[in-house]
């Protein structure tokens, strides 16, 4: 999660989420990564972000898409790969008020919340596709939506 801190950044920084190698669970690694970059828009005026999304394959990362976020804040953890029958989706945020989803790795969007001014803000996203105990029960990849 990204610390209040560090939302006050350069708009040419640039910070990536967990390794790209990063294991989680027992039998599932993440293939999939975001790098942000914060774009200040001047005094008075929120950051937003652009968001890259990039797939390790043998060991070396491309980039497959990207996205703009309304804002620069959460990029990283509202941004959540997983498996759901041996097809790899995200849930994400573009609008700061809305979740989303996407197709992996074509980055399509498959639908969502809209955005709404009133609308509840995520910081956060987790889907127990790799949970040990998800896995232990045989399951690993098909507990989704």
């Amino acid at each position: 999660m990204i610390e209040a801190a560090s939302l006050v950044v350069e708009a040419t920084e640039r910070r990536s989420n967990s390794p790209l190698d990063a294991s989680v669970g027992a039998h599932v690694s993440l293939p999939f990564s975001v790098d942000v970059e914060v774009i200040d828009h001047g005094p008075g005026v929120w950051k937003t972000a652009g968001v890259d999304i990039f797939e390790e394959i043998d060991g070396t990362a491309r980039q497959i898409g990207s996205y703009e976020r309304n804002h620069a804040g959460w990029c990283d953890s509202t941004f959540a790969p997983f498996v759901l029958d041996g097809r790899w989706y995200a849930l994400y945020s573009p609008e700061y008020t809305a979740t989303r989803i996407m197709e992996l790795p074509s980055c399509r969007d498959l639908g969502g919340e809209e955005n709404r001014s009133n609308g509840f803000c995520p910081v956060d996203y987790y889907v127990p596709h790799d949970h040990p105990a998800v896995v232990e029960a045989g399951n690993a990849g098909r507990f989704g939506f």
